[in-house]
């Protein structure tokens, strides 16, 4: 179960319109974020951008950071609702195949969010953004465990499962982090070509040695 938005409010908007309040005060802290950087998102830009006096802000939120962690929280659930939906749609094919859509998944929205995530990740390590998202890690972790278990002779005989899909996933995260934060020239496609190549190779069973 993902974090509730309003977890971080200091004031809990109870009717209507303090509601529309402060999803208004939070998207526009996304534009001001993704604009300003997060040295230049005070929140006297965010009172102006969401069109409200800086008291109003103030009835909801203590200080910038309160209104980021919401603004990275209601991020991050779009983006587990994006992964966990081609997870739904490709579960019970094949693994591989299931790994390359979840892959190519998680890449586009990503992308879709990266002005709000890039300073987020790189500006302000204190919002913790990766340790948002743990409960869709989980769930592709266990699903990942479940599929070596039901069809075990698709996978190595020597793999230590639990160890392999640590590194896969601690991989995968960094890779993601380093591609949104803009800190690698590789392009997409040749990351995960290569991820996926590297999942390959480590869970499944080699096949037949060319003929002598």
């Amino acid at each position: 179960m993902t974090q509730k938005n309003s977890d971080h409010l200091r004031k809990q908007p109870t009717q209507e319109r303090a509601q529309a309040t402060v999803e208004r005060i939070v998207s526009a802290s996304g534009r001001v974020l993704a604009g300003h950087g997060y040295s230049g998102c005070s929140t006297n830009r965010i009172a102006d951008e969401a069109g409200v006096s800086k008291g109003s802000i103030y009835q909801y939120f203590a200080d910038k950071d309160e209104i980021l962690t919401q603004l990275a929280q209601t991020t991050m659930n779009k983006v587990m609702s994006d992964v966990g939906a081609a997870i739904d749609v490709h579960l019970g094919g094949d693994l591989m195949k299931l790994g390359r859509c979840v892959l190519e998944a998680s890449f586009d929205t990503i992308e879709l969010h990266q002005p709000v995530l890039q300073p987020l990740l790189l500006e302000a390590p204190h919002i913790d953004v990766i340790g948002m998202t743990a409960s869709i890690r989980q769930r592709a972790q266990d699903i990942a465990r479940a599929y070596i278990a039901m069809k075990p002779g698709e996978f190595r005989t020597d793999l230590d499962s639990e160890a392999m899909i640590f590194v896969l996933f601690t991989t995968l995260t960094a890779t993601m982090v380093s591609y949104l934060t803009g800190t690698t020239d590789l392009s997409r496609e040749r990351i995960t070509a290569t991820l996926t190549q590297l999942a390959a190779e480590c869970l499944t069973s080699p096949g037949p040695a060319p003929a002598g």
